[in-house]
């Protein structure tokens, strides 16, 4: 098989993050762009039925660089892998320090809304939104190891009235989600001047 237009299946566990080699792509289940730069170097782009890129890869003939693009079967896209991530054979996960070194990651709630993500190098980020779709609360690794959260509250207009970092030790992110809460402020017209 030509290695040069073959692309690897990589899925991902969307609770744990775990990312495994399937095997490879089907000739045909997929359309592959080349284009060649000024310094001859060439863009290999593999997109899938849905017009998401699976993988982008650049460089030379023998040195390219690979970047994956893993996808639910929604289409939200679930993880991102860098060059510098070691793709495993057939059947194995890549590695965990991989993952937490290298890996973009992101979760998504029942309305499609991200409500996790894990950057490079970084923790988990919590998302939570209201009925309306407007994030109100926010929690990064810093944050959850200070047992705290930042919050945004808005008026029945839609603006933003209230911001600020709560304490909290055990907000359910994915319970307040699921809720479609709303959460807004009213003005009792007192001024503490």
């Amino acid at each position: 098989s030509n290695t040069l237009h073959s692309c690897i299946r990589l899925t991902c566990d969307a609770q744990s993050g775990a990312i495994r080699n399937t095997g490879n792509y089907s000739s045909g289940e997929l359309t592959v762009a080349t284009t060649t730069d000024e310094d001859g170097n060439l863009h290999i782009t593999f997109t899938d039925r849905l017009g998401n890129t699976i993988l982008d890869r650049r460089g030379s003939e023998g040195n390219w660089l690979d970047t994956y693009y893993v996808y639910d079967n929604s289409g939200l896209l679930q993880a991102v892998l860098p060059p510098k991530a070691t793709i495993p054979q057939e059947g194995s996960a890549v590695s965990t320090d991989d993952i937490n070194r290298l890996a973009y990651l992101y979760r998504y709630d029942s309305r499609d809304r991200m409500s996790a993500r894990k950057l490079p190098g970084c923790e988990w980020e919590y998302m939570a939104y209201d009925r309306a779709g407007r994030r109100i609360f926010y929690q990064d690794g810093k944050l959850r190891s200070q047992g705290k959260t930042r919050f945004e509250v808005f008026d029945r207009l839609g603006r933003s009235c209230l911001q600020g970092i709560c304490n909290s030790t055990n907000i359910d992110f994915d319970a307040i989600n699921a809720s479609q809460m709303t959460v807004t402020a009213q003005w009792a017209g007192e001024t503490n001047d």
